[in-house]
């Protein structure tokens, strides 16, 4: 069962920006306003109760002294759209942004999986770029407000350089970054065309130097510490070399006692047609690849500065390079064209000296050195060149020819011209990680045990071959969101899960506590609404959209039949709407559903669970309504079924709500009371109460921003509110009661989250407030926190406070 511990309630994920007063304090005064307030308006207003208690609301409602205010929910769950992401020195753990601008930290728990450990809150605007430092247990992230360096194990800010705040800070978002030196020092770039290099020695992490060389802004770097040398690249799509030799620890002296001492350029090489967007040095230094908008891939001779071919194989910018293989013969490519690659690279003319090394003489060290590593005697990651660097500097290298560490013999899809030199680069494999969504991210752990790639609010990690790189790598987790917004959420009793439903066609099932999605169904349509119900050993969720039939799929996998799940299929149907499906319901003994849409009518559903998968014949999975209501002169908007299953309440766009009395069969509604004046606007949420504490009552909410309650007890007599409070100046967007019956929970049209007491005084409790601009579509549960979902496609989970 999913829970929040107290770190998390007090720390970094559950963030109480003001609390003033204690609980017990809070109530009594509350209580002593309330009061006082009774006892004025009974002076005032004897023959008038139900304004009383409206005056009462008011007063009370004003009263936001003791309202706690939340910004940061416990958990996010969402994918930042093509998250920068990365992988720490000792792979132990991985980084990726979430929707909302928080870091989150991955632990590796050495099952093909990742749990989430930690999370970094800080960022209140998107993050292009993150980067583990080489030593320590720190982690750099970039962006729109600047530079945060972070303790990523204690997950604290340690520093933050605020863009057009603090003296030294970038002028506009941070978007590269890139160690020197073991992490001695730091490398950022910005949209500013500016590079900036900062002290890591020194406490405070001063700036040691600004560099202005790009006409437009910086966008990626790339660098080989043993040559003394930095390739920075932007959007001008020119690649600049700088010697980077004075950034050597034991330079710092000097510089300090000489700030004429500066990183001076060696290089400018052009001849990209776009922005240059990834670039990566051999082991050697000889040779800078680089990928750019303009869909290719350049090979340059750093002595030369020249070109020495060009790959032209992506249809999209091509977003990383990565040499693999002891010869470092394989180059794997990603691309916004939704491919990786893994290429192995023909030969390739090299200038680095005077001398020549011949082939023969190459292939044969090379495989010494294979042998070696292989028999355990050598750590191939700790190669850095398989040449002796001191012996001749002229050398022409056959890279795809030698064979070496890749084991690649067969399974050749493709080959590319080599380039003016009469050899052939061959396509190992090209795939879609991402199912055709563009590559925005590409990242390697430091043993190439794992890769990672980031796409459209996806993640996925990828377990990689041990040798063979004509073996496709193999996906083991994924972090993954919505792409559209989220517009009903479901908390499942008794579990750790949550339902998601979107307008990108998709229910989700995710699991609170590592955050994963276990489950997958294609609505085929937009997802307006649905709901859970659990019998027989079945669990099932029903859900509603613009499809105009209702689909059942099954949640839990207790009949054995995974054909259900692979391939996404309804285990039931409904068919009898002839529009929008907007709100469904059903009954506590999950007996009867019901239905509402767009064509003004409630549709009644006989449910005989468990239900028996016929093998995909659509003729026995589809149901017909056994009742049919249309009283409603507006688009139905909620549909709500009370604790004891006796009564249901419906709102619609025509400003009313009705009270229906359930048959005991659970064959039919009959209307009891209709409320033609409920709100003096749409009614576009209703709920009822739970438990003893408040499943008397039902709640309404409008697009005006207003809350009436109603009593159910006797429904006769519950024509009208018996309370009303202004709740917010927006719209309301959705209602839900906790399950404990004791917390109302209200939604907005700008994002913001409010809750209130269920029972008089109906007194406001907190404000949540994400900091971001999109409406809040969607709320569920249960009594210890409720779930959100946004326009943005992020569920937020949110603390009711109970706790405290």
């Amino acid at each position: 069962m999913f829970k929040i511990s107290s770190n998390d309630m007090s720390n970094k994920l559950g963030k109480l920006e003001d609390n003033i007063g204690s609980d017990s304090n809070n109530n009594n005064n509350n209580n002593n306003n309330n009061n006082n307030n009774n006892n004025n308006n009974n002076n005032n207003n004897n023959n008038n109760n139900n304004n009383n208690n409206n005056s009462n609301s008011n007063n009370n409602n004003n009263n936001h002294d003791n309202i706690k205010k939340y910004t940061s929910p416990i958990k996010v769950i969402g994918v930042q759209g093509n998250s920068c992401i990365g992988f720490s020195p000792d792979d132990s753990r991985f980084a990726f942004v979430s929707g909302n601008g928080s870091i989150y930290i991955a632990k590796d728990m050495k099952n093909d999986s990742f749990e989430i450990e930690n999370v970094l809150t800080g960022h209140s605007h998107s993050v292009d770029c993150l980067l583990f430092h080489p030593k320590e247990p720190i982690l750099v992230s970039g962006g729109f407000d600047g530079i945060f360096i972070w303790d990523y194990i204690k997950g604290f800010i340690i520093k933050k350089i605020l863009t057009h705040k603090d003296v030294d800070s970038h002028d506009s978002k941070v978007e590269a970054l890139a160690w020197l030196y073991n992490g001695t020092s730091l490398v950022t770039g910005s949209k500013d065309s500016t590079i900036k290099i900062w002290d890591f020695l020194e406490q405070g992490y001063p700036l040691l130097e600004t560099i202005t060389a790009h006409k437009a802004p910086v966008t990626c770097f790339s660098v080989n510490n043993e040559m003394n040398i930095l390739a920075s690249a932007g959007r001008d799509s020119s690649v600049k070399v700088w010697d980077i030799s004075t950034l050597k620890p034991e330079f710092r002296n000097k510089r300090s006692d000489d700030s004429s001492i500066k990183v001076t350029i060696q290089s400018t090489l052009e001849g990209h047609m776009g922005d240059v967007v990834s670039m990566y040095f051999s082991k050697d230094g000889s040779m800078l690849f680089s990928g750019a908008r303009d869909n290719e891939i350049k090979i340059w001779s750093i002595k030369d500065q020249s070109e020495i071919r060009s790959i032209k194989q992506h249809k999209g910018d091509v977003t990383c390079l990565k040499l693999l293989g002891i010869d470092q013969s394989i180059l794997m490519t990603s691309s916004i064209d939704g491919t990786v690659k893994s290429i192995k690279l023909g030969k390739i003319k090299s200038l680095i000296g005077n001398n020549v090394l011949q082939i023969e003489e190459l292939t044969k060290e090379a495989q010494i050195i294979e042998s070696q590593a292989i028999s355990g005697n050598i750590n191939i990651n700790s190669i850095n060149d398989i040449n002796d660097p001191n012996a001749g500097e002229f050398l022409d290298i056959g890279l795809g020819s030698l064979g070496l560490g890749s084991g690649i013999n067969s399974g050749i899809n493709g080959s590319i011209d080599g380039g003016g030199f009469g050899d052939k680069d061959k396509i190992l494999y090209s795939y879609e990680p991402h199912d055709g969504n563009g590559i925005g991210a590409m990242s390697f752990s430091n043993t190439l045990k794992f890769m990672a790639t980031s796409a459209d609010r996806s993640i996925r990690i990828w377990r990689l071959p041990t040798s063979n790189y004509s073996d496709k790598p193999i996906m083991i987790h994924e972090f993954v969101g919505h792409r559209g917004p989220v517009n009903t959420v479901q908390i499942l009793p008794n579990s750790n899960s949550i339902l998601s439903g979107s307008t990108d066609y998709n229910v989700f099932l995710y699991n609170l506590n590592t955050m994963k999605r276990e489950l997958v169904f294609n609505f085929e349509g937009s997802v307006y609404t649905m709901c859970v119900g659990s019998k027989n050993d079945q669990t099932v969720v029903f859900v509603g959209g613009n499809h105009y039939d209702i689909k059942g799929y099954l949640i839990n996998q207790n009949n054995n039949d995974d054909n259900l799940h692979n391939n996404q299929l309804p285990i039931v149907q409904f068919n009898g709407h002839s529009g929008k499906v907007q709100s469904i319901a059903i009954n506590p003994d999950c007996t009867m559903l019901v239905s509402g849409g767009n064509d003004f009518d409630i549709l009644v559903w006989q449910i005989k669970m468990p239900y028996i998968y016929r093998g995909g014949d659509e003729s026995n999975q589809l149901q017909r309504p056994i009742n049919k209501q249309s009283f409603h002169k507006g688009h139905i908007t909620g549909l709500c079924f009370s604790d004891n299953g006796k009564y249901l309440v419906s709102s619609s766009t025509d400003h009313s709500i009705v009270v229906w009395e359930v048959a005991q069969n659970a064959k039919k509604i009959t209307r009891e009371i209709t409320i033609e004046r409920a709100h003096n606007s749409v009614v576009s949420a209703i709920s009822f109460g739970h438990g003893q504490i408040s499943s008397q009552f039902f709640y309404s909410g409008s697009w005006e921003g207003s809350i009436r309650i109603f009593d159910i007890s006797n429904p006769k007599k519950c024509s009208k509110s018996i309370h009303e409070f202004k709740a917010h100046n927006s719209r309301l967007s959705s209602l839900t009661v906790s399950s404990d019956g004791s917390i109302l929970i209200a939604s907005f049209s700008d994002g913001i989250i409010k809750t209130f007491s269920s029972i008089r005084p109906w007194s406001p409790i907190a404000i949540y407030s994400p900091n971001e601009n999109t409406s809040c579509n969607a709320l569920s549960s249960n009594s210890s926190f409720f779930v959100s979902g946004s326009d943005n496609g992020l569920i937020r989970c949110w603390s009711t406070g109970s706790e405290q």
